[in-house]
């Protein structure tokens, strides 16, 4: 099951003003977003961040956790399950967690992919606690090679549905 959202322009003009305020926050705490696997800079990915994460909640039929002083680990509330939501414009990228985030997660992390451009794609979800397994570590000398060590789970590996 593949759920695909597009996003509508009052939501991209709300994506844009979102992220311009928790980049703004997060630079002035000195906290710098970092990515695994990509060039991006810091506010290219709050606005792919949390454009993945309006478009999850629109799926869910929520609203997204919208705090602007800092960096979130719970994006959106599901069926009362605490969801971490992580985007990629890799339609076929894996859902990438960094170690940091080891007990210190939402209950459950989600994947999307896709643009604010094109729209998003929702490829599943999984428990924190199975995502933080040994199998799914990947680096500079695996495949997919990732720059930085981080859990990468395969689209396959996750579950369908919604968070229950």
């Amino acid at each position: 099951m593949t759920t695909f959202v597009v996003l509508t322009d009052v939501e991209k003009s709300w994506v844009t003003q979102w992220a311009t305020a928790v980049y703004d926050a997060t630079t002035a705490q000195n906290l710098v977003d970092t990515a695994i696997n990509t060039d991006i800079g810091a506010k290219g990915l709050d606005v792919i961040g949390f454009s993945g994460e309006l478009a999850f909640a629109k799926i869910g039929n929520h609203f997204p956790v919208t705090l602007t002083d800092g960096p979130t680990q719970i994006d959106c509330v599901v069926n009362g399950v605490s969801v971490d939501v992580k985007t990629t414009p890799v339609s076929s990228g894996h859902l990438v967690v960094q170690p940091k985030y080891k007990g210190k997660s939402a209950q459950a992390f989600v994947l999307m992919t896709g643009t604010l451009a094109d729209g998003f794609h929702y490829r599943g979800w999984m428990w924190a606690e199975d995502v933080f397994q040994e199998k799914y570590i990947k680096d500079e000398n695996t495949i997919p090679r990732f720059r930085k060590a981080a859990y990468g789970v395969p689209q396959c590996d996750l579950n369908q549905g919604l968070p229950a």
